[in-house]
């Protein structure tokens, strides 16, 4: 399929500005269907005016409702030609404004959620997910790769992360001894496997944490070449990054301000540690001090339990 020029160079340049071919597809398809059924229905791209733009996508948008697409797909196409658009407006001064301030709220434009949709709301990191999100760290790929997997292994949230000390590894007894956690305001400790032992030694005892240059001057477990301590929202990002280099990544929602809200985040990854320990009989008490919440009404709202996953549970069960 050919494209119109400005569409193409968009396109080239996004090319050459994601670090994930999977990354680039994902945006490349999503502009693809759209110029598709702009043929489809004897459109053209050009003129590129705003009224008419708005138009446009405005037809687009109802068409993928009324025939059925996913509230996901529409969701991430909207977000790639919200993104088209944006740029067509801004660095490359195509347009005056983007038609996408012009259209009906995305609701409108969004089929009514399913059950399964509804409990996608609180995505989690699954096994599989995280080995995938550590064969796709960017680097420091130890470092990263290390962060990934104590996350997952602990449910550590990513603002007690960043603010580990070296003093609360305990690699004796193989645990994170009264750590500080900032959201909380206090102390806890949480016990890892010894899986995690040999990257916390290796990472500690092995000379990577030491090939930093703030490495003598940093009480703290994870740090950067510029600086002792790693930035509170440091984890997120580098979690997010893998996700798009691994495929993973998806699109929940766009809120009202235009923010995306993704699939694989690190609270993602602090709810599948939850779900791993629930799907292996652990019980919800041990879950929620785990997870260092207060009430255990907190724990069972945050976990995303469906009448199947009930179901498999009691499955068996003579009564």
């Amino acid at each position: 399929m050919s494209y119109p020029q400005v569409v193409d160079d968009w396109l080239s340049d996004r090319e050459m500005m994601y670090d994930s071919e999977k990354s680039y597809k994902k945006r490349e398809s999503d502009v693809r269907q759209f110029v598709g059924w702009l043929q489809d229905n004897d459109k053209s791209f050009d003129p590129i005016d705003r009224e008419r733009h708005k138009q446009l996508l405005h037809r687009y948008f109802l068409s993928l409702k009324s025939d059925g697409y996913a509230r996901n797909t529409i969701l991430g196409r909207w977000d790639t030609l919200r993104m088209l658009y944006d740029d067509l407006a801004g660095f490359q001064d195509e347009i005056e404004e983007t038609p996408f301030e012009e259209l009906y709220k995305k609701s409108n434009y969004l089929p009514d959620k399913t059950r399964d949709e509804t409990k996608s709301e609180k995505p989690y990191v699954t096994l599989e997910d995280k080995n995938l999100l550590c064969e796709n760290v960017t680097p420091p790929a130890f470092r990263n790769e290390l962060m990934i997997r104590l996350m997952w292994q602990t449910g550590l949230r990513e603002g007690e992360v960043a603010n580990l000390r070296v003093e609360d590894v305990n690699l004796e007894e193989n645990k994170l001894d009264k750590f500080w956690s900032p959201k909380i305001q206090t102390e806890r400790t949480v016990t890892f496997k010894e899986s995690l032992n040999w990257w916390l030694s290796e990472w500690l005892q092995g000379g990577y944490r030491d090939s930093y240059p703030t490495a003598k001057e940093s009480e703290y477990l994870f740090l950067t070449n510029r600086s002792e301590k790693m930035p509170d929202d440091r984890p997120n990002k580098i979690i997010k990054k893998a996700a798009d280099n691994a495929g993973i990544q998806g699109v929940l929602k766009i809120d009202k301000a235009g923010k995306t809200r993704h699939k694989i985040t690190s609270h993602a990854i602090r709810r599948g540690h939850a779900m791993h320990l629930l799907k292996n009989d652990v019980d919800l008490r041990t879950i929620q001090k785990r997870l260092g919440h207060a009430k255990l009404e907190t724990t069972m709202e945050y976990l995303p339990i469906s009448p199947e996953d009930t179901s498999d549970k009691i499955e068996g069960i003579q009564f």
